[in-house]
C-alpha cells in the first residue's frame, strides 16, 4: 500500500470519527447547541457557548468541512451577532471588552476589520451614556475613560476621563490608575501622572524605573505630597490634595 494512499484513508477515518461527513446529525447537533444557548443566564454566555461549539467544529474539520458542514456553521453567524449584541446592550463589561480591547471579536473569523469599526464607532457613544450612570461596573468605566482620555471613537476629553479613571479606580479597576498616569503624562501634568503611577499596584504593578522616570523634574515637596495622597481615594488629583489640607 503506498504512502499517498494511506493518508487518504487516515484523512477519510479523521472525518468520519469527526462527523464531517454526517451533514445531516450535524445539523441538528448544531441546531441543538444554538437552542441551548439561547436559554443561558445571559447574552454574553450564550454567545460565549455558540462561539466555542462553532470553533470546536471547525477545528475538527481541519480545514476540510463539506460544503453542507460549512454552510450550518456559518449559518450560526447571525445568532452570535444578535447575541453579541444584546450583550453590549445590556451593559456586559465582557463584551465590551472583547469589543474594545481585541484586535477584532472572534465572531468576525478575521474578515471583519470593517465590521468591527462600525461597531466601535456604533457603541462607543453607548458605552460613555452607560459609564455615567450612578452604579457602573468598574471595568466599564475604566474602558470609557481609557476611551475618551485617548480621543478612540469619542470626543477627547481629558477631564472627563480622569473622573471616569478615578471612579474607576475607587470601584476597584486594577489597570485605572496605569490609564489616569498615562492620560495625566499625555496632557503634560507630570505631578499628576506620578500620582496615579504610585496607585497601580497589585495587577496594574508598575516597574521603579517608570516612578524613577516621572519623578525627575519634580520638587521634593511635590514628590512628598503625591506619595502622600495615593492611598486616599477621595483624593483624584494633587490639587484636590493640596485644597483639602487648606
Amino acid at each position: 500500500m503506498s504512502r499517498g494512499f494511506l493518508a487518504i484513508l487516515l484523512v477519510a477515518a479523521g472525518l468520519v470519527l469527526t462527523g464531517c461527513g454526517q451533514a445531516g446529525d450535524f445539523q441538528a447537533e448544531f441546531d441543538s447547541v444554538k437552542a441551548e444557548a439561547l436559554q443561558q443566564s445571559s447574552p454574553w454566555d450564550g454567545y460565549k457557548l455558540l462561539m466555542k461549539a462553532k470553533d470546536k467544529a471547525w477545528k475538527a474539520c481541519h480545514g476540510v468541512c463539506s460544503d453542507e458542514r460549512y454552510a450550518t456553521l456559518e449559518s450560526g453567524d447571525e445568532m452570535l451577532l444578535s447575541l453579541y449584541k444584546k450583550a453590549l446592550n445590556e451593559a456586559d463589561p465582557r463584551a465590551y471588552y472583547t469589543l474594545f480591547r481585541r484586535d477584532e471579536p472572534p465572531i468576525f473569523n478575521g474578515n471583519g476589520w470593517g465590521k468591527n469599526l462600525a461597531m466601535r464607532q456604533l457603541y462607543a457613544p453607548k458605552l460613555l451614556v452607560v459609564a455615567d450612570a450612578a452604579q457602573v461596573d468598574h471595568q466599564l468605566l475604566a474602558l470609557a475613560g481609557s476611551l475618551v482620555s485617548e480621543g478612540r471613537y469619542v470626543m477627547r476629553d481629558y477631564h472627563r476621563a480622569m473622573g471616569l479613571l478615578f471612579r474607576a479606580w475607587v470601584g476597584g479597576s486594577p489597570w485605572a490608575a496605569a490609564e489616569a498616569s498615562k492620560a495625566s503624562l499625555g496632557n503634560k501634568n507630570k505631578a499628576d501622572a506620578y500620582l496615579w503611577a504610585l496607585r497601580c499596584v497589585e495587577a496594574c504593578n508598575l516597574d521603579q524605573g517608570r516612578l524613577d522616570k516621572l519623578e525627575e523634574g519634580l520638587d521634593a515637596a511635590t514628590i512628598i505630597e503625591a506619595q502622600k495622597a495615593a492611598p486616599d481615594k477621595t483624593v483624584a488629583t494633587l490639587g484636590d490634595f493640596q485644597v483639602s489640607k487648606k
